[in-house]
């Protein structure tokens, strides 16, 4: 039966919220793109006060991408990825992560982030799999519609249920790293379960990763 590693993306194996990062290195690199910001702070505000959900917020922060062409946005996911992704980074998560590899367990990323830049985690050989949030391309163009739910909290087990089919899984024998209990879920089945850089808590062990 196969054992699985089960890591979440931001704050579990980055030290900073990537789809942040992603409009920041937007306007690194084209200053103009500024414009957008008073957008994406009124879709955190939006959310944080109630008035849409993370859905429509996560929509209305990626208008900044609309109408790129699929060819495009996978350019501007692999240099996301290498230039600022990377190198934020925790050396212990990826320690940790090599070495489930090496043990012959299957590892996979699981996020609430944008998809089409976290499956460039897919490029690493110790890496099987990179799930996120999906969004829309029609026609080859980005629409910035996200398809189907978040994938946070339950919807993780649905995707990844989804992505294991019928394979026998040996849930005693596996293990997921994430930095906030909404995770819960998904954690609550494994043998073993830690919460990342995360306050004392009575349901799992804490590891402090730098």
């Amino acid at each position: 039966m196969d054992r699985l590693a089960i890591f979440d993306v931001d704050y579990t194996l980055t030290k900073r919220e990537t789809q942040v990062e992603l409009i920041k290195f937007l306007i690194r690199h084209e200053p103009r793109k500024a414009l957008y910001l008073p957008n994406s702070a009124l879709a955190a505000l939006g959310f944080l006060l109630g008035f849409h959900d993370e859905k429509a917020s996560k929509e209305q922060n990626l208008k900044v991408l609309r109408g790129l062409t699929e060819s495009d946005l996978n350019q501007l996911s692999r240099r996301f990825m290498e230039e600022s992704v990377k190198p934020m980074l925790y050396q212990d998560g990826i320690r940790r992560l090599k070495n489930h590899h090496e043990e012959g367990m299957r590892v996979i990323l699981i996020s609430a982030s944008p998809e089409f830049y976290i499956r460039e985690f897919e490029r690493s050989p110790y890496i099987e799999k990179a799930m996120g949030t999906r969004f829309e391309i029609k026609d080859g163009i980005f629409t910035g519609k996200m398809i189907g739910r978040n994938n946070k909290g339950d919807e993780k087990i649905h995707r990844l249920m989804e992505y294991l089919g019928q394979d026998p899984v040996d849930w005693t024998e596996s293990v997921m790293y994430s930095d906030s209990l909404s995770d819960k879920p998904l954690m609550d089945r494994m043998g073993q379960a830690y919460l990342i850089n995360h306050k004392k808590n009575p349901y799992f062990p804490v590891l402090h990763w730098s």
